[in-house]
């Protein structure tokens, strides 16, 4: 019987040693995981602490087009791309944190079950070491003692098959924690890659559209040039005009004077000589022909200074618009394709550095 119980004691430490070993073997698999899924956890948060520059890179260009001026001040393509920007990169952020939490109850979940791994691992190192000293004794033995009670059984105590699925299951959620986690790095090389695309391509997207628009503006700014010049040019015309129907006007006045002194002159003739003669008639002909011909420049400048009131006013509206888009143009040009420049790349985006 001694040698029989002796063998069972061989046996069963064979039995425990097999599962001291696969719990091992299972904790150093899950502790290797658990590492790898770390290190993703610290991609998470480089790659969400990175898109705090892009974030701000975004809104910058914003509160730099706030101070378009007139008619520019307005919610173009550039803009909307800036808006849809902003929106995407919160978006990221707001996915970044949700999978950062799952990976933090992942790595929790990993750690509860090495734990439980590590105590079932812990009470077979000392079962083995008791069974051994167990298989050691024998009659001679000295550590032999009388144990009254040892017999009963214990309140506590385990049957085989429990013992068994007791480790089993252990091992069993350990794999299927440590198959979760692998999947969960999977998910989040995903996540870091789509975010990473996406970002970059709507940065590309605005980058486009800000040229663009600074192409407009610029032609927009030619063009409002090329009208100034010709109001300019028209106003130095009107401005001519004006000073030569003014002297035309005075031009007028000694003619006038010396036919309106004539008839006054002639009306001082005595008796019947004072007569509607021909050279009265003509002088009268005369005075009123040069009042026609006064009143008709007299009109003819009042058009003319209205009409170089006009060009004044489109002067100043022109000049107006052009100072407007040189202030977008370099608002867009200098300022925000200078602040884009800094843009993170793929890899800071994917968390590497």
């Amino acid at each position: 019987m001694d040698n029989d119980v002796t063998k069972k004691l061989v046996h069963r430490l064979q039995e425990t040693d097999c599962w001291k070993s696969e719990l091992q073997q299972t904790i150093q698999d899950l502790i290797a995981e658990t590492g790898l899924l770390l290190e993703q956890k610290i991609r998470l948060e480089r790659a969400l602490a990175t898109t705090e520059v892009p974030l701000h890179i975004s809104t910058d260009c914003l509160k730099c087009r706030e101070k378009r001026q007139a008619t520019d001040d307005v919610q173009d393509n550039a803009e909307l791309a800036l808006i849809k920007e902003v929106e995407m990169i919160n978006n990221v952020q707001d996915l970044l944190n949700n999978t950062i939490q799952e990976t933090n109850i992942q790595i929790r979940n990993n750690r509860s079950a090495k734990q439980k791994l590590e105590m079932d691992w812990s009470d077979k190192s000392e079962a083995l070491k008791i069974d051994v000293e167990s298989g050691a004794l024998s009659n001679s033995s000295t550590q032999a003692r009388f144990k009254p009670g040892a017999t009963a059984f214990q309140n506590m105590q385990s049957e085989p098959e429990t013992w068994s699925s007791f480790s089993r299951d252990n091992v069993a959620h350990a794999e299927q924690e440590r198959q979760a986690s692998r999947r969960l790095r999977d998910v989040i090389e995903n996540v870091l890659r789509d975010i990473t695309r996406d970002l970059l391509n709507q940065a590309d997207h605005v980058g486009v559209v800000f040229r663009e628009r600074i192409n407009e503006v610029h032609t927009s700014i030619v063009e409002l040039t090329n009208q100034l010049q010709q109001v300019l040019t028209e106003t130095v015309r009107q401005e001519k005009n004006i000073q030569e129907l003014t002297q035309a006007i005075k031009d007028k006045e000694a003619p006038m004077k010396v036919a309106q002194t004539r008839l006054y002159n002639r009306t001082r003739r005595p008796g019947m000589d004072n007569c509607r003669d021909l050279a009265h008639y003509r002088t009268m002909g005369e005075v009123s022909s040069i009042s026609e011909s006064i009143s008709a420049l007299v009109e003819k400048l009042h058009s003319v200074e209205e009409s170089l009131r006009r060009l004044t006013q489109m002067r100043m509206v022109l000049e107006k618009e052009i100072v407007a888009k040189q202030n977008s143009w370099f608002i867009d040009g200098e300022k925000c394709l200078s602040i884009r420049q800094h843009f993170p790349s793929a890899d800071r985006l994917m968390g590497f550095n």
